[in-house]
Protein backbone atom coordinates (compact mmCIF):
# COMPACT_ATOMS: atom_id res chain seq x y z
CA UNK A 1 0.00 0.00 0.00
CA UNK A 2 1.37 3.44 -0.92
CA UNK A 3 1.22 6.06 1.78
CA UNK A 4 1.50 9.82 1.72
CA UNK A 5 4.29 10.92 4.02
CA UNK A 6 5.04 14.40 5.25
CA UNK A 7 8.78 14.91 5.59
CA UNK A 8 10.48 18.04 6.86
CA UNK A 9 13.97 18.65 5.52
CA UNK A 10 16.66 21.26 6.00
CA UNK A 11 16.71 23.97 3.38
CA UNK A 12 19.77 25.88 2.17
CA UNK A 13 20.34 27.85 -1.00
CA UNK A 14 20.75 24.73 -3.14
CA UNK A 15 20.70 21.60 -0.96
CA UNK A 16 18.80 20.21 1.98
CA UNK A 17 20.25 18.10 4.81
CA UNK A 18 19.08 15.50 7.31
CA UNK A 19 21.22 14.23 10.19
CA UNK A 20 22.28 10.56 10.08
CA UNK A 21 23.26 8.31 12.99
CA UNK A 22 24.12 4.60 13.07
CA UNK A 23 22.09 2.01 14.95
CA UNK A 24 23.36 -0.98 16.96
CA UNK A 25 23.70 -2.98 13.73
CA UNK A 26 25.76 -0.25 12.05
CA UNK A 27 22.93 0.81 9.71
CA UNK A 28 22.43 4.52 8.98
CA UNK A 29 19.25 5.96 10.46
CA UNK A 30 17.38 9.26 10.42
CA UNK A 31 14.94 10.32 13.12
CA UNK A 32 11.32 10.91 12.21
CA UNK A 33 7.95 11.37 13.88
CA UNK A 34 5.46 8.78 12.67
CA UNK A 35 1.80 9.74 12.89
CA UNK A 36 2.55 12.27 15.67
CA UNK A 37 4.24 9.57 17.76
CA UNK A 38 7.62 10.21 19.45
CA UNK A 39 10.74 10.24 17.29
CA UNK A 40 11.62 6.85 15.81
CA UNK A 41 14.80 5.89 13.91
CA UNK A 42 14.20 5.12 10.23
CA UNK A 43 16.84 2.93 8.58
CA UNK A 44 17.88 4.27 5.18
CA UNK A 45 19.22 2.01 2.45
CA UNK A 46 20.08 2.11 -1.26
CA UNK A 47 17.13 -0.03 -2.23
CA UNK A 48 13.73 1.08 -3.32
CA UNK A 49 11.06 0.22 -0.78
CA UNK A 50 10.43 0.80 2.89
CA UNK A 51 7.91 0.25 5.62
CA UNK A 52 6.89 1.56 9.00
CA UNK A 53 5.27 -0.05 12.01
CA UNK A 54 2.95 1.88 14.30
CA UNK A 55 2.29 0.23 17.70
CA UNK A 56 -0.91 2.23 18.22
CA UNK A 57 -2.43 0.44 15.25
CA UNK A 58 -2.31 -2.99 16.84
CA UNK A 59 -5.60 -4.76 16.25
CA UNK A 60 -6.56 -2.46 13.38
CA UNK A 61 -6.63 -3.30 9.70
CA UNK A 62 -3.61 -1.50 8.16
CA UNK A 63 -5.47 -1.21 4.85
CA UNK A 64 -7.93 1.16 6.53
CA UNK A 65 -5.21 3.75 7.18
CA UNK A 66 -5.08 6.05 4.13
CA UNK A 67 -1.88 7.88 5.06
CA UNK A 68 0.75 8.27 7.72
CA UNK A 69 2.36 11.58 8.52
CA UNK A 70 6.12 11.35 8.88
CA UNK A 71 8.08 14.41 9.92
CA UNK A 72 11.88 14.49 9.82
CA UNK A 73 13.46 17.09 12.12
CA UNK A 74 16.13 19.22 10.50
CA UNK A 75 19.58 20.28 11.51
CA UNK A 76 18.99 24.03 11.63
CA UNK A 77 15.36 24.05 12.79
CA UNK A 78 14.02 25.59 9.58
CA UNK A 79 12.23 22.71 7.90
CA UNK A 80 10.69 22.71 4.47
CA UNK A 81 7.68 20.44 4.33
CA UNK A 82 6.17 18.53 1.44
CA UNK A 83 4.24 15.36 0.80
CA UNK A 84 6.42 12.53 -0.51
CA UNK A 85 5.10 9.11 -1.42
CA UNK A 86 7.87 6.87 -0.07
CA UNK A 87 6.27 3.45 -0.69
CA UNK A 88 6.02 2.86 3.04
CA UNK A 89 3.65 0.27 4.48
CA UNK A 90 1.94 0.46 7.83
CA UNK A 91 2.18 -2.81 9.71
CA UNK A 92 1.00 -3.55 13.23
CA UNK A 93 3.99 -4.58 15.35
CA UNK A 94 4.68 -4.27 19.09
CA UNK A 95 8.13 -2.75 18.44
CA UNK A 96 8.13 0.21 16.05
CA UNK A 97 10.47 -0.26 13.10
CA UNK A 98 10.80 1.85 9.99
CA UNK A 99 12.82 1.73 6.77
CA UNK A 100 13.07 4.22 3.91
CA UNK A 101 14.62 3.46 0.53
CA UNK A 102 16.75 6.20 -1.04
CA UNK A 103 17.96 4.26 -4.08
CA UNK A 104 17.18 4.42 -7.79
CA UNK A 105 13.44 4.42 -8.37
CA UNK A 106 12.50 5.24 -4.77
CA UNK A 107 9.78 7.83 -4.42
CA UNK A 108 11.82 9.84 -1.94
CA UNK A 109 14.65 10.13 -4.48
CA UNK A 110 12.26 11.29 -7.18
CA UNK A 111 10.48 13.78 -4.94
CA UNK A 112 13.69 15.52 -3.81
CA UNK A 113 15.09 16.13 -7.27
CA UNK A 114 16.53 12.73 -8.19
CA UNK A 115 19.78 13.08 -6.21
CA UNK A 116 20.55 11.93 -2.66
CA UNK A 117 24.02 11.83 -1.14
CA UNK A 118 24.87 9.73 1.92
CA UNK A 119 27.93 11.38 3.48
CA UNK A 120 29.82 10.16 6.54
CA UNK A 121 31.17 13.02 8.62
CA UNK A 122 32.60 10.79 11.36
CA UNK A 123 32.38 7.23 12.62
CA UNK A 124 29.32 8.30 14.62
CA UNK A 125 27.19 9.75 11.85
CA UNK A 126 26.81 12.05 8.89
CA UNK A 127 24.12 13.54 6.65
CA UNK A 128 21.73 12.82 3.82
CA UNK A 129 22.00 15.63 1.28
CA UNK A 130 19.14 16.21 -1.14
CA UNK A 131 19.65 17.89 -4.54
CA UNK A 132 23.42 18.21 -4.22
CA UNK A 133 25.49 18.09 -7.38
CA UNK A 134 27.72 15.23 -8.47
CA UNK A 135 30.69 17.61 -8.62
CA UNK A 136 30.07 18.66 -5.01
CA UNK A 137 29.92 15.03 -3.89
CA UNK A 138 33.07 13.93 -5.74
CA UNK A 139 35.17 17.01 -4.97
CA UNK A 140 34.19 17.53 -1.34
CA UNK A 141 33.16 14.15 0.03
CA UNK A 142 35.31 11.56 -1.77
CA UNK A 143 38.98 10.64 -1.70
CA UNK A 144 40.62 11.06 -5.11
CA UNK A 145 40.69 7.95 -7.31
CA UNK A 146 38.18 6.09 -5.13
CA UNK A 147 35.09 6.61 -7.31
CA UNK A 148 33.08 3.55 -8.38
CA UNK A 149 29.93 3.76 -10.48
CA UNK A 150 27.37 0.96 -10.25
CA UNK A 151 24.64 0.94 -12.88
CA UNK A 152 21.20 0.09 -11.47
CA UNK A 153 18.07 -1.39 -13.04
CA UNK A 154 14.61 -0.67 -11.66
CA UNK A 155 12.36 -3.75 -11.70
CA UNK A 156 8.87 -2.82 -12.84
CA UNK A 157 5.82 -5.08 -12.44
CA UNK A 158 4.01 -6.52 -15.43
CA UNK A 159 0.86 -4.56 -14.59
CA UNK A 160 0.69 -1.01 -15.94
CA UNK A 161 0.69 1.60 -13.20
CA UNK A 162 2.15 -0.63 -10.50
CA UNK A 163 4.95 0.44 -8.20
CA UNK A 164 8.51 -0.84 -8.84
CA UNK A 165 9.35 -4.22 -7.29
CA UNK A 166 12.96 -3.40 -6.48
CA UNK A 167 16.30 -2.22 -7.78
CA UNK A 168 19.20 -4.44 -8.78
CA UNK A 169 22.62 -4.56 -10.41
CA UNK A 170 25.06 -7.32 -11.44
CA UNK A 171 27.92 -8.62 -9.33
CA UNK A 172 30.81 -11.07 -9.27
CA UNK A 173 32.13 -12.51 -5.99
CA UNK A 174 35.52 -13.94 -5.08
CA UNK A 175 36.64 -15.05 -1.63
CA UNK A 176 40.42 -15.17 -1.49
CA UNK A 177 41.46 -16.81 -4.76
CA UNK A 178 38.18 -18.68 -5.29
CA UNK A 179 35.56 -17.29 -7.69
CA UNK A 180 31.97 -18.07 -6.68
CA UNK A 181 29.98 -15.79 -8.99
CA UNK A 182 30.76 -13.96 -12.23
CA UNK A 183 27.59 -12.10 -13.22
CA UNK A 184 24.91 -12.65 -10.57
CA UNK A 185 21.79 -10.60 -9.95
CA UNK A 186 22.19 -8.39 -6.90
CA UNK A 187 19.41 -6.69 -4.95
CA UNK A 188 20.09 -3.58 -2.89
CA UNK A 189 18.26 -3.65 0.45
CA UNK A 190 18.31 -2.83 4.17
CA UNK A 191 19.60 -6.15 5.53
CA UNK A 192 22.10 -5.91 8.43
CA UNK A 193 24.78 -7.61 6.29
CA UNK A 194 27.19 -6.13 3.76
CA UNK A 195 26.55 -9.10 1.46
CA UNK A 196 24.27 -12.14 1.73
CA UNK A 197 25.16 -15.22 -0.36
CA UNK A 198 24.77 -19.02 -0.23
CA UNK A 199 26.08 -20.44 3.03
CA UNK A 200 28.33 -22.94 1.24
CA UNK A 201 30.32 -20.02 -0.23
CA UNK A 202 31.21 -18.64 3.21
CA UNK A 203 31.47 -21.91 5.16
CA UNK A 204 35.27 -21.67 5.13
CA UNK A 205 35.19 -18.19 6.69
CA UNK A 206 32.58 -19.17 9.29
CA UNK A 207 34.78 -22.11 10.33
CA UNK A 208 37.52 -19.59 11.23
CA UNK A 209 35.31 -17.70 13.69
CA UNK A 210 36.03 -18.86 17.26
CA UNK A 211 33.30 -19.28 19.88
CA UNK A 212 30.50 -18.24 17.56
CA UNK A 213 27.32 -16.92 19.14
CA UNK A 214 24.23 -17.31 16.98
CA UNK A 215 22.79 -13.85 16.89
CA UNK A 216 21.60 -11.58 14.11
CA UNK A 217 24.28 -11.09 12.93
CA UNK A 218 26.66 -13.79 14.26
CA UNK A 219 29.13 -12.68 16.95
CA UNK A 220 32.57 -14.23 17.47
CA UNK A 221 35.38 -13.84 20.01
CA UNK A 222 39.14 -13.24 19.79
CA UNK A 223 38.41 -10.61 17.20
CA UNK A 224 41.85 -9.03 16.82
CA UNK A 225 43.69 -12.29 16.05
CA UNK A 226 40.88 -13.75 13.96
CA UNK A 227 40.81 -10.70 11.68
CA UNK A 228 44.41 -11.41 10.69
CA UNK A 229 43.39 -14.78 9.21
CA UNK A 230 40.20 -13.80 7.39
CA UNK A 231 40.34 -13.51 3.58
CA UNK A 232 39.66 -10.57 1.29
CA UNK A 233 36.26 -10.68 -0.41
CA UNK A 234 36.20 -9.06 -3.85
CA UNK A 235 32.97 -7.74 -5.35
CA UNK A 236 33.20 -7.12 -9.09
CA UNK A 237 30.92 -4.78 -10.99
CA UNK A 238 30.84 -3.69 -14.62
CA UNK A 239 32.94 -0.62 -13.91
CA UNK A 240 35.42 -2.09 -11.43
CA UNK A 241 35.91 -4.03 -8.21
CA UNK A 242 35.44 -3.45 -4.50
CA UNK A 243 37.84 -5.21 -2.14
CA UNK A 244 36.34 -5.96 1.27
CA UNK A 245 39.03 -6.35 3.91
CA UNK A 246 38.13 -8.20 7.13
CA UNK A 247 37.54 -4.87 8.87
CA UNK A 248 34.98 -4.04 6.17
CA UNK A 249 32.77 -7.07 6.83
CA UNK A 250 33.15 -7.33 10.62
CA UNK A 251 32.27 -4.81 13.30
CA UNK A 252 33.48 -4.57 16.92
CA UNK A 253 30.60 -4.99 19.34
CA UNK A 254 32.21 -2.86 22.04
CA UNK A 255 32.12 -5.81 24.46
CA UNK A 256 35.44 -7.46 25.28
CA UNK A 257 37.23 -8.66 22.13
CA UNK A 258 34.14 -9.65 20.17
CA UNK A 259 33.01 -8.73 16.65
CA UNK A 260 29.89 -9.11 14.54
CA UNK A 261 30.23 -10.99 11.25
CA UNK A 262 28.50 -8.96 8.54
CA UNK A 263 28.30 -11.58 5.77
CA UNK A 264 24.96 -13.34 5.67
CA UNK A 265 24.46 -16.94 4.61
CA UNK A 266 21.45 -18.46 2.83
CA UNK A 267 20.61 -22.14 2.74
CA UNK A 268 20.85 -23.35 -0.87
CA UNK A 269 17.29 -24.68 -0.66
CA UNK A 270 16.05 -21.11 -0.22
CA UNK A 271 18.54 -19.29 -2.46
CA UNK A 272 16.66 -17.47 -5.23
CA UNK A 273 19.83 -16.74 -7.27
CA UNK A 274 19.88 -13.18 -5.96
CA UNK A 275 22.84 -11.82 -3.97
CA UNK A 276 21.83 -9.13 -1.47
CA UNK A 277 24.06 -6.10 -0.99
CA UNK A 278 23.99 -3.21 1.50
CA UNK A 279 27.04 -1.01 0.81
CA UNK A 280 26.04 1.55 3.46
CA UNK A 281 27.28 -0.93 6.11
CA UNK A 282 30.86 -0.73 4.81
CA UNK A 283 32.84 1.57 7.14
CA UNK A 284 34.15 4.72 5.49
CA UNK A 285 31.96 4.47 2.38
CA UNK A 286 29.96 7.41 0.98
CA UNK A 287 27.25 6.91 -1.60
CA UNK A 288 25.37 8.98 -4.15
CA UNK A 289 22.07 7.74 -5.55
CA UNK A 290 20.45 8.81 -8.82
CA UNK A 291 17.76 7.33 -11.03
CA UNK A 292 20.21 5.15 -12.97
CA UNK A 293 23.31 4.57 -10.86
CA UNK A 294 24.93 4.54 -7.46
CA UNK A 295 28.32 6.15 -6.93
CA UNK A 296 30.45 4.77 -4.09
CA UNK A 297 33.66 6.31 -2.77
CA UNK A 298 35.94 6.40 0.26
CA UNK A 299 34.84 9.16 2.63
CA UNK A 300 37.19 12.13 2.68
CA UNK A 301 36.08 13.03 6.22
CA UNK A 302 36.81 9.58 7.69
CA UNK A 303 40.26 9.55 6.09
CA UNK A 304 41.30 12.83 7.75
Amino acid sequence: MNLSLLLAIVSTSSSSFVQVRFDELGRPTIDAEVDRAPLLPHVVHLGLHGYTTVPGMLGNDPSEVPSVEVRIPTINGQPVTGVFNVNLQVMAHPMPRSVIGIGSGSDLLLRVGGQIDFVRQSTEGGILRFEGTEQEFINNDCLPDSIMRIQTVILWPDAIGGIPRGVETRIGISIGDTVFAIDSVTALDSQPFVVTMPYSWIAGIVAMLPDRIDRYPTVFTDCARTMQRLPIITLTFTAGGLRLLPEDYTRPTGQDDTCAFLIGGIDEDFFDQTIRFNPLLIPGINARSTDSEIILCDSAAIAL
